[in-house]
Parts: C-alpha cells; structure tokens; sequence
C-alpha cells in the first residue's frame, strides 16, 4: 500500500466515524451495551444465569442472549421488569451534552463502577499505578 493509499484510507475512516457520530448510531449502540454490561453486573451480583432471568421474565433464553450481547433494543417496561428481577433500582437521566465527545464519555464510562461513581475533578486527582495500564 502507498502513501497516498494510506492518507485516502485514513481520510475515508475519520470521515465514516463523523458520520456515525453526527447519525447518533454510535451513541445508540454505546447505550446498549452499556444496558448490557449493568445487567451482566447485577446478574452476577445476585447469583441469577441467563436461564433463571429468562425465566423469571417469561422470555426465551435466546432473547435474553441477544438483550446481554446488546443486541436488542430495550423497552421501558423491560428494563423495570429486569431491574425488579434483579433487585435494583433503574434510572433513566438526560444530562447536559459536555464539551468533550461522545468518544471520550464511551472510553471513560467502560471504567469500572468505583471509578465511574468518583471521577475525580482533574487528572492531578487520577490514581495511577502499574495496575492502571493493565485495565
């Protein structure tokens, strides 16, 4: 491959992800497996599998698969039912669109739930050891 081959494919890719980003589909799809991974989280938390939880919500196996891969867009009423077969609370917020990117808030909202709940304010208040390259 050449160097303008590069430059073109490297230009095509920047220019696919703007056009993803201004469609929503990126942020769409970052929601769902966020969903996803919360309900994964919570399923481990109270010892239930993929076949207790279909069952509990009267939904095949093979739809709750599909729901824990993100696969699937979640109703209202389906995220209620999962939370109270789970014991959680859900909640659903709208915040303020920040001044960094959709990007930045995919990486920095996959950080474990700690971290997540006590971002610190500025990157002087960023816990950094070997155990954070390893993440």
């Amino acid at each position: 491959m050449t160097h303008s081959n590069k430059v073109e494919e490297s230009f095509t890719f920047e220019k696919m992800f703007e056009e993803i980003e201004k469609s929503g589909e990126l942020y769409i799809e970052w929601a769902k497996s966020d969903i996803a991974e919360q309900i994964v989280k919570a399923m481990k938390q109270a010892g239930i599998s993929k076949a207790e939880l279909a069952r509990r919500l009267g939904k095949s196996r093979a739809l709750v698969t599909l729901m824990l891969q993100g696969s699937t867009n979640f109703t209202i009423e389906t995220l209620v039912k999962i939370a109270e077969t789970l014991n959680c609370q859900l909640e659903i917020k709208l915040n303020p669109k920040a001044a960094n990117s959709r990007w930045e808030d995919f990486e920095s909202d996959r950080l474990d739930g700690e971290w997540r709940n006590n971002k610190p304010r500025s990157l002087q208040e960023v816990p950094f050891n070997n155990n954070t390259l390893a993440a």
